[in-house]
């Protein structure tokens, strides 16, 4: 779900008394400011929940090309699936047995639709290597959240042009925070009120999100790349290779 940063300028300024954004000229200060509050409160939420794996994704989507096996993206993979010639959505696995640092991974293997994935060289590879353009959709863990008009993701929120990849719950959390940011700076009481909000909507939001390793602690998570010791991208950097290992 993507969130355009004006629209969410726009209801920090009516709850906080100043006007809606018309355009860059008109008021600069003030968009300068506004802006700048709506950026910080985005990083604070991000920080207050970066243990809250599942508030923190993003879903991409990627059309590979004939013969290529290896794209880059940025996170860490929870999840890719792709449409098939039904038009149905199907889970590619990560294939956890497989040596990742063979050179030859698809070697004597015929192109076709993806059956599982490696990382790489810090690429997304296809096992096999497409026979043609296939629709992926990946869902990563990342903190890049904030989408810009240039198609590119990043952290922090720089223009009012910016979107943010989030669902309309976790945005909630931002506006708050923004909120309690502008009022703390304006030294108004209302700081306070905004930020018992924002702390009863945090934690109500953790709770829901029950699918994470916080709400799950014990639990296993060893599927694709969830390593469950660490949490973090598993890709037998520091495995032994074995040429005999395959899929």
């Amino acid at each position: 779900m993507t969130y355009q940063v004006k629209d969410l300028y726009n209801e920090v300024a009516i709850a906080t008394g100043f006007p809606l954004y018309t355009n860059a000229t008109d008021t600069p200060d003030t968009n300068r400011f506004l802006l700048h509050n709506i950026a910080q409160a985005l990083i604070n939420v991000i920080d207050t929940l970066y243990i809250s794996m599942n508030c923190l994704e993003r879903t991409d989507k990627i059309t590979t090309s004939k013969g290529v096996a290896d794209y880059g993206l940025e996170g860490i993979i929870k999840n890719i699936q792709y449409k098939d010639d039904t038009g149905r959505f199907r889970d590619i696995p990560f294939l956890n047995e497989t040596n990742q640092l063979d050179e030859e991974l698809n070697a004597g293997r015929p192109e076709g639709h993806p059956e599982g994935y490696v990382i790489k060289g810090g690429y997304l590879h296809l096992v096999p290597t497409p026979d043609k353009a296939y629709e992926l959709t990946i869902t990563v863990s990342t903190k890049d959240l904030v989408w810009a008009n240039n198609d590119t993701s990043k952290t922090i929120i720089s223009s009012i042009d910016d979107a943010i990849m989030a669902s309309n719950a976790f945005v909630e959390l931002v506006f708050l925070k923004a909120c309690v940011l502008v009022f703390a700076r304006l030294n108004n009481q209302n700081a306070e009120m905004y930020n018992e909000l924002f702390k009863a909507r945090k934690n109500n939001f953790i709770e829901h999100d029950y699918k994470t390793m916080e709400a799950e602690r014990g639990l296993s998570r060893q599927a694709g790349h969830y390593n469950y010791a660490d949490g973090l991208l598993n890709d037998r950097r520091n495995m032994p290779y074995r040429r005999g290992w395959g899929l």
